[in-house]
């Protein structure tokens, strides 16, 4: 019923964006599809409105439950984005240490495909997915460079499509694999440190703040409380 739904009110473009989303998120549109979200989106909105409404036979102060409608629409948006920026936060974070299982790789192993597959699995999680993946469309016949370059899309981290390019290189105009992959695996365990160290610095900068909070209430309580009592005394 929610399909069905969807696919009535679903416009061609919004289909295209929710399945690049879905593809994003790790489902499929077998799994999901565009107009089981969009059907989603209008039933919680719509259950919202009528739960409301019932609730006003009551009371009409119950209407003011209809400002959760629009949230209860953009629901379905919210989960998604969600396990989108997971899933990217961990391609992110093992970055480097799938740079460097590749690396490795690629000096026991001549064949590309052979060692994205290996140092996939070592890391396991959404390597492994997105690879098996990669896998699965060579092994249909798919050029293994457009395949990389409809993963770099999907998966929309830079660092990422940054190792894809390096890795097209290597694959199309065979540049020394090894010692490339070596040098990519160290500038992100660089990058990776730097930003640990800006995220401790902003989580000092918060502590700070709230110790601050902390020390301010109990003074201006001391300082403040006598001077309010002096004033009320006085009125």
């Amino acid at each position: 019923m929610l399909t069905r739904t969807g696919a009535v009110v679903l416009r061609e473009e919004e289909k295209t964006e929710l399945a690049l989303k879905i593809n994003r998120a790790g489902l499929t549109t077998e799994q999901v599809s565009p107009a089981f979200i969009q059907g989603s989106k209008v039933a919680l909105a719509g259950a919202i409105c009528v739960f409301s409404a019932g609730l006003s036979i009551l009371s009409p102060s119950y209407l003011f439950l209809l400002i959760f409608a629009p949230l209860g629409y953009l629901l379905p948006n919210i989960w998604l984005n969600s396990k989108i920026r997971k899933r990217q936060e961990e391609i992110e974070n093992k970055l480097d240490q799938f740079s460097l299982y590749l690396s490795t790789a690629l000096i026991s192993m001549s064949n590309m495909t052979d060692a994205l597959i290996q140092s996939a699995y070592a890391v396991g999680g959404v390597y492994k997915e997105e690879f098996e993946q990669v896998l699965r469309e060579y092994q249909a016949g798919r050029n293994l460079t457009d395949v990389l370059i409809d993963t770099a899309y999907r998966v929309d981290v830079e660092s990422f499509s940054s190792l894809i390019s390096l890795l097209i290189k290597i694959y199309d105009k065979g540049v020394e694999a090894a010692e490339k992959m070596q040098q990519f695996a160290n500038d992100m365990q660089e990058k990776k440190k730097f930003l640990i160290m800006e995220k401790a610095g902003k989580a000092s900068i918060k502590l700070i703040f709230i110790s601050m909070i902390f020390a301010l209430i109990p003074l201006l309580a001391v300082i403040g409380y006598p001077a309010f009592y002096n004033i009320i005394q006085a009125i």
